[in-house]
């Protein structure tokens, strides 16, 4: 059980705590020179990306998220307006080492981009140069004022749900107590994510931001995590109650299945390219959950349509942009292809090709 003083002891380590929900600092990574030099850190400099510097990838498990068979899609789609292109990644921004290396198909892509846009650029020096920003944007919407608490915005039974909840994770409920749902939600959800040997250091937005850092791309936000820590505060007490319930429960039961870790069946979904098969677990969730169709409402469907309009304007533009947003920003009717398709758009869901060999 994990100590109580590692939870949220005052507001530094509140900021602490979201910075982890949101970004995952990069581990130290290995990097392999064409001579098999050696050189390890959390990024690579551009002096030795220039020499042939590479990601040593790791063995084993590599790759074992992907069907045996390779003829299947990639989660990446090829947007064409009259004048230009953009490819559209869906994301996991977290994972662990099976989803690498990636398919031939996206990296050739990124490769092939000028420019990244991801949701919110999430690499650790962005997050320093913006540190004031995002504490003040936090103390106004995660945390309560003094004289205030979470039990005195949700109901007596999903207090105890939490109680609960904090208690297995080993936490101190009254600090928890001074949490907003929505950010309680936040940190619970990633606790049971790392638990489960899953990290942000394995998601796709990082690894595509660190080779943009690596490569000198222009990096472009679709939204920035101010506007996404900020978004929560336009939600009711009741709002965020319910994405709170959400959180403890775990969401994709039904079309998980057989007891199925629901993220791990995300990640294998995402790995064999199945666009239809993570609409239908996103309206499973809503139906199973019809009081939270107000949340995805705004969390989901809202964010598509702001997201599809800033692509758009990519797609308008001299400069080619690759894309990285989540996988269910992407999908279904009112996803962001169906949107960019209703504007005139074409859209083509592009083959995935293995990727070439890689000796230790």
């Amino acid at each position: 059980m994990r100590s109580k003083g590692l939870f949220l002891k005052n507001l530094a380590l509140a900021l602490v705590f979201v910075l982890l929900c949101f970004s995952q600092s990069p581990a130290a990574q290995i990097f392999e020179g064409p001579d098999g030099q050696i050189y390890i850190g959390d990024y690579l400099p551009r002096a030795l990306a220039e020499k042939g510097y590479e990601p040593r990838r790791s063995l084993g498990e590599a790759g074992s998220f992907y069907p045996r068979n390779p003829d299947h899609k990639d989660f990446l789609w090829k947007v064409t307006s009259k004048t230009d292109t953009v490819y559209v990644l869906g994301s996991v921004h977290v994972g662990e080492r099976g989803l690498y290396p990636l398919s031939k198909t996206i990296e050739d892509a990124f490769s092939g981009s000028g420019e990244l846009a991801v949701e919110a650029n999430i690499d650790s020096g962005n997050l320093l140069r913006n540190s004031s920003q995002i504490k003040k944007a936090l103390l106004e919407s995660a945390l309560y004022p003094a004289g205030d608490s979470l039990k005195k915005h949700i109901s007596s039974r999903t207090y105890a749900l939490v109680g609960n909840r904090v208690d297995e994770l080993g936490w101190n409920m009254a600090a928890a107590d001074r949490c907003r749902p929505w950010f309680l939600a936040e940190l619970i959800e990633m606790s049971d994510v790392g638990d489960r040997g899953f990290s942000g250091d394995y998601g796709i937005d990082k690894h595509f931001l660190i080779k943009a850092e690596s490569a000198g791309k222009k990096i472009l936000e679709l939204e920035g995590l101010d506007y996404q820590i900020r978004m929560f505060r336009n939600y009711s007490d009741r709002q965020q109650e319910d994405f709170l319930l959400f959180s403890i429960k775990g969401p994709g039961a039904g079309e998980a299945g057989n007891g199925e870790d629901g993220l791990k069946a995300v990640l294998t979904i995402w790995a064999s390219g199945d666009a239809r098969k993570l609409a239908r677990m996103i309206d499973g969730d809503i139906r199973q959950h019809p009081d939270l169709r107000p949340v995805f409402e705004k969390f989901l469907f809202e964010r598509n349509r702001n997201m599809a309009a800033k692509i758009e304007k990519y797609l308008e533009a001299n400069e080619r942009v690759f894309v990285v947003v989540g996988a269910a920003h992407v999908v279904g009717e009112r996803g962001i292809i169906s949107l960019l398709e209703k504007k005139g758009y074409k859209a083509r869901q592009m083959e995935f090709q293995p990727p070439a060999p890689v000796s230790d």
